[in-house]
């Protein structure tokens, strides 16, 4: 049986449909308002506690029944939104690397239109210099806009692998932006 003291509701195992029902309705506002306060966006937070809620059905034959629902949830909410804003932070400095000036200045002179073609040309001696199969991952990732999932399942490897090799990418081409003196 599950100890939520703060609610007063206790919570039998199997973890039923029913219960599962009961147990949304009662702490769905609370996971909300914590992933809310971290991600300060409310479709993400609204996203992310659907996530929580459905691994939370998922993995309800898993649970400890002497642990406090309430507290796994708001355990689940924090960490789960740490984990975005740190993927969301992750992903807007991959694009700030690699989005050609072009794009980030609309009001492009010629001078700056030849220094972004000279950049881009550099930077695809670089991908050129990846070693298989990270150069791969990257440009399916990169060019061909496939997320994650679609990689892995394209080159029959795990989701794991596929950000291994895209953060291995990204970690050369960083290296070599530092060698001719770009700083961070």
């Amino acid at each position: 049986m599950f100890k939520i003291i703060d609610k007063g509701i206790a919570f039998e195992m199997p973890f039923d449909e029913e219960t599962f029902k009961a147990v949304f309705k009662c702490f769905w506002e609370r996971v909300f308002t914590i992933c809310h306060h971290y991600t300060a966006d409310r479709d993400d937070a609204a996203d992310l506690t659907q996530m929580i809620f459905l691994d939370l059905w998922k993995n309800r034959m898993n649970l400890d029944t002497d642990s406090n629902l309430e507290h796994y949830l708001s355990k689940a909410a924090r960490y789960q939104s740490f984990a975005y804003l740190r993927n969301k932070s992750t992903r807007q400095k991959h694009i700030k690397i690699l989005t050609p000036k072009s794009e980030q200045h609309a009001d492009a002179n010629p001078h700056t239109i030849m220094e972004t073609a000279d950049t881009q040309a550099w930077l695809n001696e670089v991908i050129a210099q990846l070693p298989e199969p990270s150069k791969t991952v990257f440009m399916l990732n990169r060019f061909e806009h496939l997320s994650y999932r679609e990689i892995a399942a394209k080159r029959n490897i795990t989701e794991h692998t596929v950000q291994y090799h895209i953060s291995k990418s990204l970690h050369f081409i960083k290296k070599k932006l530092s060698n001719i003196g770009y700083q961070w």
